[in-house]
């Protein structure tokens, strides 16, 4: 398990990481610091073992980055992508369930089931947005 974590993202520090990744059972983690949500899009090199899974130690933007990266690449569907929710807002986990707790996300990670969620892409530039960005409303009359 790789996470990649972002500086920039709402609450994180290294305190509030080790709480979540004391909850993995023991399963080997690689940690990739990022200061930027720039430096997030190469953060899932494949350069460890074990780094099929790659977990976003932020929020919805750090999220959303990490995806976008994956996807640009074609690698999003041979990676199991999780979430350690560190932002402000957090809405992608709080829809999901995700307990915001840092040990209670670790938990989640380490013993939780993988979903399957869709993803909107825009064909005409290429971008792709997380569900937890999604809005949609009717046209008017």
């Amino acid at each position: 398990m790789v996470i990649i974590t972002h500086g920039g993202a709402g609450r994180y520090d290294d305190e509030t990481l080790d709480k979540a990744t004391g909850e993995l059972g023991g399963e080997p983690v690689t940690i990739r610091q990022c200061g930027t949500a720039e430096e997030l899009g190469h953060a899932p090199d494949r350069k460890d073992p074990g780094d099929e899974t790659v977990v976003a130690a932020g929020g919805d933007g750090s999220i959303h980055r990490l995806v976008a990266a994956l996807y640009e690449r074609g690698e999003l569907d041979q990676r199991t992508v999780g979430l350690l929710p560190l932002g402000t807002g957090n809405d992608l986990a709080r829809n999901l369930g995700i307990p915001l707790d840092p040990a209670g996300a670790g938990r989640v990670l380490g013993d939780g089931e993988v979903r399957e969620l869709d993803l909107m892409v825009d064909e005409d530039d290429g971008s792709c947005s997380t569900p937890s960005t999604w809005a949609w409303a009717p046209p008017r009359p």
